[in-house]
């Protein structure tokens, strides 16, 4: 009996330190939302109690917050061009879709409800269409276009690959 009452407060210390650590992780997702150059950095860092769909298609999301890569572009040597239409609804918290050059900007696509027809010169490099929320709950609905050499991706997680994902064409100017 005495090992067991011995085991509680470290219970209790582990719960509390569990707890302290999902608070800072939610804080610095949170803080992210304003923060362009956080936005542009490779990787995801969110939480979310709903996401359903992926690109070029539509996606629900509730409660998400942080920053997430919908959808990664890579443009070849000669540059391209995306063409992005885009409908969102937001029914709670902050939301908006950004197109980052990994490691260099975040250009805003959508920001709250509404929409947004973007066009945009890509250099040789990496992007990608990010979700960034703070506890948000919003419906998307997206047509992409680009031009020849554009690739994209739908980004995998620890259970599935990538998928490749074919954009509808967008002639070069």
């Amino acid at each position: 009996m005495l090992g067991k009452r011995r085991l509680i407060p470290v219970f209790v210390v582990l719960s509390l330190a569990l707890t302290g650590c999902a608070n800072l992780a939610g804080s610095t997702q949170g803080a992210t939302y304003p923060d362009d150059k956080a936005i542009a950095r490779k990787g995801d860092v969110y939480t979310t109690m709903l996401w359903g769909g992926s690109l070029p298609d539509e996606i629900d999301m509730k409660g998400f917050t942080g920053t997430a890569a919908l959808l990664e572009l890579s443009v070849p040597e000669c540059g391209g061009e995306l063409a992005v239409d885009c409908d969102q609804a937001v029914s709670a918290g902050d939301f908006k879709t950004v197109l980052v050059r990994y490691g260099e900007n975040a250009d805003l696509i959508c920001e709250g409800t509404g929409g947004a027809a973007r066009s945009f010169s890509l250099e040789p490099g990496d992007y990608a269409i990010k979700a960034v929320g703070l506890d948000a709950a919003v419906h998307l609905a997206f047509q992409l276009r680009a031009t020849d050499g554009v690739a994209a991706v739908v980004p995998g997680d620890a259970f599935d690959g990538d998928e490749p994902v074919v954009l509808e064409p967008l002639k070069a100017r």
